[in-house]
């Protein structure tokens, strides 16, 4: 059985994995790192897209369960399919507990963006058979 903490723990490595993989470069030994990200403040406002499986699903469905959120693109054969392992791997490595989380991928790829994609790149990645699996996207504007 999984400590309480087991679940805050996994996700912290989860998202020191997904960010160490999407660094462009490597900061020199001795120097300090510059964070040149966006300033992250407040809540995300609530949105709605279409899942790989062609239902809406908005973040806000699934309230009261840690929410797990990427930005990947379905053409992506890099870090994307490394991300999406990273989510199995958590997933599997949770058991029980991983009825309490949910993975929401956001497809960024506007040219690449029918159900039928992110339906395909799951099925790629291997993550398919996860029910707390949803790749999401939707019009060019949607996408904005």
């Amino acid at each position: 059985m999984m400590r309480p903490f087991g679940v805050p723990i996994a996700i912290l490595l989860l998202w020191g994995l997904v960010i160490t993989g999407c660094r462009s470069e490597l900061v020199p030994s001795g120097q300090v790192a510059v964070y040149q990200g966006t300033q992250i403040v407040g809540r995300a406002e609530d949105f709605k897209l279409t899942d790989h499986h062609g239902a809406a699903v908005a973040p806000s469905d699934f309230r009261g369960r840690v929410v797990v959120l990427a930005f990947l693109d379905p053409k992506c054969t890099d870090v994307c399919p490394l991300t999406a392992l990273n989510f199995r791997t958590v997933n599997e490595g949770l058991g029980p507990n991983a009825a309490s989380m949910v993975f929401l991928a956001v497809n960024v790829n506007s040219a690449v963006n029918s159900v039928d994609d992110m339906a395909a790149a799951t099925v790629k990645w291997g993550v398919d058979k996860l029910p707390n699996w949803h790749f999401l996207t939707g019009s060019e504007d949607e996408l904005q």
